[in-house]
């Protein structure tokens, strides 16, 4: 496949992942992802890098499996999770999308976003930022097998939780 051909490919699964999120559609999502899925969102040292290993460091968001996922998903589901209640609504946008594929199969891929959300108690927000991922291939589709949200902010003021990153 071309590098064309993989951006291309990669680019409509990445999309599809913002869309089904938009939409609250949280069991599709889920199904995006590998059992053994690890979703990041490190921190910042006090030197400005992002944190290098999620289990040493403090971390914005740092989960480690599809059921870790599920969990997250039930809160929101049940409105057990108060800061997400009501849920805002949300508007993914992805950009430059690469990807390139490895010897052992793994396709890496980069990506900008810009989530734009709305809430009637927190009026609008904006995050902006780089997702990171490893995605493993599966028949004709892929599977997320870690995704890593680098935040351009160091400092966040509020909340926000997977769907809203």
């Amino acid at each position: 496949m071309s590098n064309g051909d993989l951006n291309q490919e990669v680019a409509e699964f990445l999309y599809r992942e913002a869309l089904l999120l938009d939409e609250r559609k949280w069991q599709d999502w889920l199904e995006l992802y590998a059992e053994d899925a690890v979703f990041w969102v490190p921190s910042y040292t006090m030197e400005g890098e992002v944190v290098a290993d999620p289990e040493l460091s403090v971390n914005l968001m740092y989960v480690s499996s599809q059921s870790g996922l599920e969990d997250r998903i039930f809160r929101l589901s049940t409105e057990e999770s108060f800061a997400s209640s009501p849920l805002p609504r949300t508007c993914h946008m992805i950009s430059n999308v690469l990807a390139h594929e490895t010897e052992g199969g793994t396709v890496h891929a980069t990506a900008a976003f810009n989530v734009a959300c709305w809430s009637n108690q927190r009026g609008p927000e904006n995050r902006v930022g780089r997702y990171e991922y490893h995605l493993r291939r599966d028949n004709d589709d892929y599977h997320i097998g870690r995704k890593k949200v680098l935040l351009v902010d160091e400092v966040i003021d509020g909340w926000f939780d997977f769907f809203s990153i």
